[in-house]
């Protein structure tokens, strides 16, 4: 059961991220083929580097916590080149200001699956509590309070784009604060009282291995576009 919940959010994720880039099609005025291309060449893309993860899961290359760290390295490194090509290829100028700026928002509160999930790893044996919401992990609030902060400034308009960059921010350090915790406790486990990591190289494996090299980056992701959109939207609203 485990397992599945990994591979539903996995798809239901990607999924709805590309409906969000339909949408930006459509609010750019792409033509039906220039929109097709678009979306297979964003299908395409995700799928080789699930694919990807799932080889290098598998295979074990990354299955240690020994320095030099591998998961970082093969995995959450590649995903933040990917993501910064996006966010500087000028191809994409046009589809990111397009883009529903309150879906970047929205879209966050897919992290109170992951930290159910990640719950999950820690009563499976695979985690310590630290890494959970139990324990000193508090990324779920930033899943919990993401629509209402999405309703109240998009639909209600009570708050405005200052409010969603100082939550994209305390957001951001709330992600930094778990990547923190996992990267000491696999491999600085002293700093947390362990001789060794209570950390099972099952992480390393798909699908768990999706944590780190799906998840993570795209709350990452959705945090840069939504800070990029709001700092553009303050701009446009200061020189009228």
């Amino acid at each position: 059961m485990l397992e599945t919940g990994h591979y539903i959010l996995l798809v239901v994720i990607l999924f709805v991220i590309g409906l969000a880039f339909a949408k930006a099609c459509d609010n750019a005025g792409y033509s039906v083929e220039r929109k097709k291309k678009f979306l297979r060449g964003y299908t395409l893309l995700v799928s080789l580097w699930v694919v990807y993860l799932f080889i290098i899961g598998k295979s074990g290359v990354i299955a240690t916590f020994e320095l030099p760290p591998r998961l970082p390295q093969f995995v959450i490194l590649p995903a933040f080149i990917i993501i910064f090509w996006f966010f500087n290829a000028k191809r994409f100028k046009e589809i990111i200001n397009a883009f529903p700026i309150e879906l970047t928002v929205y879209i966050q509160s897919f992290r109170i699956f992951v930290e159910l999930l990640i719950l999950g790893l820690y009563y499976r044996g695979i985690g310590p509590e630290q890494i959970t919401f139990e324990g000193n992990n508090f990324d779920i609030v930033a899943g919990l309070t993401a629509p209402i902060i999405a309703y109240l400034v998009y639909k209600r308009k009570i708050l405005g784009h200052f409010e969603i960059i100082v939550w994209n921010i305390l957001s951001i350090i709330l992600l930094t604060n778990i990547v923190g915790i996992f990267l000491t406790l696999a491999f600085k486990p002293e700093v947390w009282g362990y001789d060794v990591t209570p950390i099972s190289l099952e992480f390393t494996e798909p699908p768990f291995i999706y944590i780190a090299g799906v998840f993570m980056p795209v709350a990452v992701f959705l945090h840069i576009f939504s800070l990029k959109k709001s700092f553009v939207a303050i701009s446009k609203k200061a020189s009228k």
